[in-house]
């Protein structure tokens, strides 16, 4: 929680301290506040969760996301908070009903890519092209339609959309 400086108020210093243990996470910034200002009592959460997310450059010279999930128990959880806690952290990691990629999911996609990507025109010989070389060198699994190959695209960049915007919080 952040404050406006007030150097010359007379609850800066109060402010400063109580931030500086919310920091250290002893305790939640308005609960400490509202115990000190109007002498209610100390509310202390059985647990606390923080998430940090960062962006990092990897040396392919592309961006991906690393997410920090911090969960902190302060007392023994009821079937009611883990259940909330289960929703949390099932929230927080983008696991909502959603199927992440595989080794055969990404495979695709690095070869639509090296491809130049789905094309505006053309669409038909484009996928029955990416069907070809796909089934050339996977004999085991193949693609029997050029729309199987596109739909199975399809639903991977949907997917990651979609994870990108549970990250996001959109």
């Amino acid at each position: 929680m952040a404050f406006p400086d007030a150097p010359k108020s007379l609850v800066a210093p109060l402010l400063k301290e109580v931030t500086a243990l919310a920091e250290r996470k002893v305790v939640d910034v308005s609960s400490l506040l509202m115990h000190i200002l109007a002498n209610t009592t100390l509310v202390s959460p059985r647990y606390i969760v923080f998430y940090h997310s960062y962006d990092i450059d990897l040396s392919s010279g592309q961006e991906s996301a690393v997410h920090k999930l911090e969960v902190i128990f302060r007392g023994r959880l009821n079937f009611n908070d883990m259940r909330h806690l289960y929703q949390v952290i099932k929230g927080k990691s983008g696991s909502r009903q959603l199927k992440w990629a595989n080794a055969k999911h990404l495979e695709l996609y690095r070869l639509v890519d090296k491809k130049g990507g789905p094309p505006a025109k053309g669409v038909v010989a484009f996928w029955k092209e990416v069907m070809t070389e796909w089934n050339q060198g996977h004999s085991e699994d193949i693609y029997t339609t050029w729309k199987s190959v596109k739909i199975a695209y399809d639903r991977l960049m949907n997917r990651s959309k979609k994870r990108i915007d549970l990250v996001k919080g959109n």
